[in-house]
């Protein structure tokens, strides 16, 4: 018996060492060192970018130009790139997370008619332009430092509150949201016309040369089913309302449900047992069951823990391409690490407590 748990020991000891080794495995494979072999890779930008939703919208301006035109252009293309952003990330109306799984609700993108928003950005520019074509000719610095501000505010206005306060909060929309997904390089996601889309490359060709590899391609438009937050690294897969109210129902009792074993076990059971020694009574059944529980407890959310990655990427499978990607099962079993450990700390005080149940039932008998 004493052999069987210690051969459990050593397996245990082994899977700590697997993880911790297998994620310097991972970063080495992803390290500069074995990507020191790779040469370039060249994509063709595509001409009309009005297919990719202006993704990869990069406009010059004259630098010669006179400053208050400059700003007008700069500030144009900063409000385009601004609305396509608010448009790409949607409108936040709400978000909560229990453990891998999230949900969250975004508004719908719908600008105001566009004679409203015209009006009010015509008025603001008006102002704008007649304050930059009045600051060349001031020379009070106190009045410039005042004008300049003012056109500051008036700026900061228009770029970034505008596309925020022309927008109908009538429709919500439902995701169940996961988050730690990374998108792979060269794709770049998009909404167009309420649709989603993806911008990815495909490779025309490959070529080595000098022990490096180099390669040239295109993009192409592919329609995606889930939405993807690159700032947040989080997939949102659209959801009706009542899936959306059933599945954060059920989570939200699977989680409380949770959280109170939890406490039970992680600080009921340490409390009980501290009494029961407290008393004289340590090397007990009901000690021992204790103990029992809590290793248990603690070796299944490790192994939930390291296991999850493999049940979200399952998930997403189903609705995207393989452009996405989850943390890897070793990246999430080197972070359960101190999980293991506290469970085989608890599994050797357990066996402790056994042999010394078995030595005092020995005596006990002897006398």
């Amino acid at each position: 018996m004493l052999k069987r748990k210690f051969k459990w020991t050593a397996i245990f000891i082994m899977l700590i060492g697997i993880a911790y080794f297998g994620n310097l495995f991972i970063s080495f494979i992803k390290g500069d060192f074995l990507n020191s072999n790779w040469g370039s890779d060249t994509i063709t930008i595509p001409t009309d970018d009005t297919a990719f939703r202006n993704a990869f919208f990069a406009p010059s301006i004259n630098d010669s130009l006179p400053y208050y035109e400059y700003r007008k252009i700069q500030d144009s293309f900063t409000r385009i790139k601004a609305d396509i952003e608010t448009e790409n990330k949607g409108r936040p109306d709400g978000a909560h997370f229990m453990g891998f799984i999230g949900f969250t609700r975004l508004k719908e993108y719908q600008p105001k008619s566009i004679l409203n928003l015209q009006r009010n950005q015509n008025y603001l520019l008006l102002q704008l332009d007649s304050l930059e074509k009045r600051m060349p000719g001031i020379k009070n610095q106190d009045s410039l430092l005042s004008m300049k501000k003012k056109a500051s505010d008036i700026r900061g206005v228009i770029n970034r509150n505008l596309p925020w306060d022309y927008l109908i909060g009538h429709k919500t929309e439902y995701f169940i949201t996961f988050r730690d997904i990374r998108i792979k390089e060269n794709n770049h996601f998009f909404v167009q016309n309420g649709n989603y889309y993806l911008a990815h490359a495909v490779w025309d060709s490959t070529r080595k040369a000098d022990g490096a590899t180099y390669r040239s391609g295109h993009y192409v438009r592919l329609p995606l089913k889930v939405r993807y937050d690159k700032d947040q690294e989080m997939v949102l897969i659209p959801a009706s309302r009542a899936v959306y109210n059933f599945l954060q129902t059920l989570f939200t009792i699977l989680m409380l449900g949770f959280f109170i074993v939890g406490f039970y076990i992680l600080i009921g059971l340490p409390v009980s047992i501290l009494g029961s020694v407290s008393n004289g009574q340590v090397f007990t059944l009901t000690n021992i069951h204790q103990l029992r529980t809590i290793y248990i407890f603690l070796f299944i959310l490790s192994l939930l823990k390291a296991g999850t990655p493999l049940l979200v990427h399952w998930i997403i499978s189903f609705f995207t391409p393989t452009v996405f990607e989850t943390p890897s099962v070793f990246e999430s079993l080197y972070s359960s690490i101190p999980l293991l450990i506290a469970g085989l700390v608890v599994f050797l005080i357990s066996t402790a407590f056994q042999k010394g149940y078995k030595l005092q039932q020995e005596e006990d008998f002897t006398v």
